[in-house]
């Protein structure tokens, strides 16, 4: 019996952050995280401080088989884009790496696709090694047990106002994240202001649909963030900033 996969959403979209920034990408989003289960009302029992601030909905998903993963894919790209060589699939989540196998892998690469993922580093999945481009982005409050990949990529705070300082990345945290990883491209990003009660409400969200000269909720905090960044960057070398461009340009 084949494996069957709880996928959150399978859509088209261009990839907002990172190194592949504005490259068209179909994302598959899968369901579940290590780090808490997606359901505001439970953000204070999340195990990582990103619980508190995540914007991203993988509380639930469909499950489909191997088959029907490739189906969708090629569909969502079909959709959007022209054919070409190395279509890029993103895969996310949630925590794909709860999910993914070398099956998965080797089919999408057999199937044309170029495989990028993000994970938060905290399980070292055997399947990682066979992705094109692994993206780890850490999380505080959670160990980091993936120490080599092609991205890393440090979202700064890491905290929500007035939380814990422990839940905050220091210059110290990613200094040491710098030398102990083996890491070909580092980049910091702004954290975005999350709405508690929600996910996928965010501070760059409201830019877009918020009323002609109405200042949204946040815009003081997230540009505080995008000041952290920056005076990193300044100070550190061989880091860059990453910025969620898809929010900005109004793509999911």
């Amino acid at each position: 019996m084949s494996k069957n996969y709880v996928v959150t959403e399978i859509f088209h979209t261009l990839q907002g952050e990172g190194l592949w920034s504005g490259r068209p990408a179909v994302f598959m989003r899968l369901a579940g995280c290590n780090q808490w289960n997606g359901i505001p009302a439970d953000r204070h029992k999340g195990s990582g401080a990103c619980a508190m601030w995540c914007d991203t909905n993988f509380a639930k998903g469909s499950k489909m088989d191997l088959e029907t993963v490739l189906t969708q894919l090629d569909a969502a790209w079909a959709t959007h884009s022209l054919p070409e060589p190395g279509r890029m699939v993103v895969i996310s989540g949630g925590e794909p790496t709860l999910q993914i196998d070398e099956a998965l892998i080797v089919e999408l690469k057999r199937n044309g696709w170029f495989v990028a993922i993000e994970t938060n580093g905290t399980i070292d999945n055997p399947a990682l090694a066979l992705c094109d481009h692994v993206c780890v982005s850490p999380k505080r409050g959670s160990e980091l047990l993936v120490w080599t990949a092609a991205e890393l990529k440090v979202i700064l705070p890491g905290g929500i106002p007035g939380g814990p300082i422990e839940h905050q990345w220091s210059n110290a945290d990613l200094e040491y994240l710098s030398v102990l990883g083996i890491w070909s491209h580092k980049f910091v990003q702004p954290q975005d202001i999350t709405e508690a009660s929600a996910v996928e409400q965010t501070y760059l969200h409201t830019i877009r649909t918020g009323k002609p000269g109405e200042v949204p909720s946040g815009a003081g905090q997230f540009e505080s963030n995008v000041q952290t960044c920056i005076d990193f960057i300044g100070t550190h070398p061989g880091w860059r900033l990453s910025y969620q461009v898809h929010k900005i340009l109004g793509v999911k």
